[in-house]
Parts: C-alpha cells; structure tokens; sequence
C-alpha cells in the first residue's frame, strides 16, 4: 500500500499539561523561501532532524521545535504502517450455495442469475486465493478452505445481523424453510413437541416434514431433500453422522381378550403359532425386530407372519379386530394402554431395547434454520456429539 504523506509540519499552538493541540499549515521551510531539500536528511532549509545532527541545515533545535517534529514523525509512522484491511465479498451468496450444493438453487433464493452467483464465487475465490468449491455428481461440495471459510462466514453474517439489531433496533425475525424427515415412531411421538417448543421461538421458520419409514428418511438425507432426519436406525453411510435421539422398546401388542393377554411377558415359542403381524421391510421396528431374533439364534421364518403394514395405526386397527399379535414401539402405543384398548406384553427371551439418533449429512453443511432447531433440541433433549 501506498503511504500517505503528512501535508506539512505541524505548528504547536498551545502546550497545556499533557495536552497538545495542532494544525497543519504551511510548510515553514517555504515560507523562509527555501526550496532545495538536504540531500541528506530531506528536509527543507530551515526544518531539522535530531536523528542527523550533523545535517548543514540543521540548526540547533528549541523544544518547541524538538516537540513539533517528534509529533509529526509519530503521524507519518501511524499513518504509513496501518496496513489496509480487504473486506471478504459475497459471503451471503457464498454460505447459501454451500447450504443448498448448487449454485442453481443458491440464485433462485436471492433472485439472481447462475452466472451471477459464478461470478460471485469467482471474485471470493479469487481474492483468497484459494478454490471453494469442488464439483461432484452435478452438485457443489465445500472443499477444506471452503468448510472453513464457511464456518467464519456464519461467524460473521451472525455479527451483522446481532450488530443491526442492536444498533438500529430493527430486531429482524430469523426466516428460512426448514425441511425434515422422520420415521414413524419419532415423527408421531417426538417431533410435535419438538416443533412445539421451536415454533414458539422462531415462528418465521416454515418447517416442512415429510413421515416414512426409516430407510426412505436416511436416503432423503443423503438426497440433500432433507437437513436432517429422525429415524429408528443408525446410518451405515460414512458421510452420515447419526446422533443418539432418544430411547424406544419393542413390545407385543393385541386385544384385550386374546389368549396371551393376561400375561406381563411372552416367550418367543409360545409366538410360533400366532399370527404376527410387523412393519414393513425398511423401517427401523422391523431391523431391530430382526436383529433380536438373530441375537437369539432365531429367523423370521420361524414366524407365521400374517400382515406387513406401513404404518403403526394401521397395525393398532388390524390387532383390535383379532388379526394377530402386533409387534410396535411403546411409544406408539401408551394412549391405547391408558384407555386399554389394547394389552402389551414384555418380550420373555428378547432384547427389545433400540435407540433412536438425528442423522446428517456431513458432506453438507445445516443451514440456520437446521442448526437452531438443534439447538433448541439440544436445550430440552441434551445430544452428544455425531458420530
């Protein structure tokens, strides 16, 4: 950077106590009509410099004249050694591609051109010198610098808008579209009271939730369709994160006059002969149905399977009207329990405990509205950390 040059020296006007008043006027040399500066020292006639006493122009200096220079020097050096700082363009433009994977989609929320958000990229790019975005299978990924650069750009956008509020007053809801997947069990059991709670603190947020099994939840993550997922079952993908959510169990569910419904518990053998009816293949109840037969050296074949059915009510119909035995989570079944509609029965020889998580897409990075919902999570459902 270019340095800038003080105008001229500095006349002390007045010196009282510690403080020093001053202008710029007319350099003094000039007004004594010397024009030809020291070869040595720069200076002209008439102005010294204690650092060159040996200088021919050099007269011995007053304090008055030691003091004006030794202020005027502290001002050329601050001005000349403060380098300037280069501000860092387009970060909105930049976190929303990230957010989205596309800078397609990342233009259609912000109205602009595709080739106006490339060239946006560009010019951030270009002033780090470092390349942000990888491209993979017809979408965007953040590459090392870009995952940083992202995590000092939300830094960032947060100040400006903690800055607006708090300076101008205009307290600007946060807004965005929030969209989710979860399977039966936590869809219909958890999420209301979670959406309840994160409702009532970010009521611009659109939050849109899609129900399915457990299997279509973790391919809607993987997608980019959802930000996060709630499902039974852990996710096998490396490039997804699954967090423990909560605990669920397994129980057996039938009418109150069926012939085990006077009993707390029910070995697997006396099942051999019941007409069973599961979840379809795909939701986490059936994996981990399946799971703990294996665990107890038992098959599915074993088993008179009378229905599959894609949905828990679906099963809770089917068991009222003498069906079968139903196999569901606890939690899809405690209204029935109170107004005992329907008998549960513990698993004799089974472990039927299974755990519930919120998957992500590491390979992705959650916006704002994905990344307040985990906190306000987190505040009522503490979460460890992804794994």
């Amino acid at each position: 950077m270019r340095a800038q040059e003080v105008p001229g020296p500095i006349d002390i006007l007045s010196i009282r106590q510690s403080s020093i008043l001053i202008k710029a006027s007319e350099p003094a040399a000039q007004a004594k009509g010397a024009t030809r500066p020291c070869s040595r020292c720069g200076l002209l006639a008439g102005e010294w410099n204690d650092m060159m006493p040996s200088c021919s122009f050099a007269p011995v200096p007053t304090t008055l004249q030691r003091a004006e220079y030794n202020i005027r020097m502290k001002v050329r050096r601050t001005i000349t050694s403060t380098p300037e700082i280069e501000g860092l363009p387009y970060l909105e433009t930049f976190s929303k591609a990230a957010e989205l994977s596309s800078f397609t989609a990342a233009a259609e929320s912000q109205c602009l051109t595709q080739a106006a958000v490339s060239q946006r990229i560009q010019v951030l790019e270009k002033s780090l010198g470092k390349s942000l975005f990888a491209r993979r299978g017809g979408r965007v990924v953040l590459t090392q610098s870009g995952r940083s650069l992202y995590e000092y750009a939300q830094r960032i956008l947060d100040l400006h808008r903690l800055a607006r509020c708090e300076i101008s007053g205009d307290d600007a809801p946060v807004g965005g579209e929030l969209p989710i997947a979860a399977s039966t069990v936590p869809g219909e059991h958890l999420l209301p009271d979670m959406l309840l709670k994160f409702r009532a603190r970010y009521p611009h947020i659109q939050v849109r939730a899609t129900i399915g099994d457990s299997k279509a939840v973790i391919a809607q993550v993987e997608r980019g369709e959802a930000n996060l997922g709630l499902a039974g079952q852990k996710a096998d993908q490396k490039h997804l994160d699954s967090r423990f959510l909560a605990k669920d169990r397994m129980v057996l569910v039938m009418a109150p006059g069926h012939a085990l419904s006077r009993r707390k518990s029910v070995a697997s053998k006396d099942l051999f002969k019941q007409p069973i009816i599961l979840r379809e293949a795909g939701s986490g109840l059936r994996q981990c149905f399946e799971k703990s037969l294996e665990r107890a050296g038992l098959s599915l074949g074993q088993f008179k399977i009378a229905l599959e059915l894609g949905s828990n009510e679906g099963i809770k119909q089917a068991v009222r009207r003498g069906l079968g035995v139903g196999v569901l989570s606890s939690l899809a079944v405690q209204k029935e329990i109170e107004t005992g509609e329907l008998h549960v029965a513990e698993f004799a020889d089974l472990s039927c405990q299974r755990d519930m998580f919120v998957i992500q897409d590491r390979r992705r990075v959650l916006p704002l509205p994905a990344r307040l919902f985990l906190a306000v999570l987190d505040a009522h459902h503490p979460l460890p950390a992804m794994s």
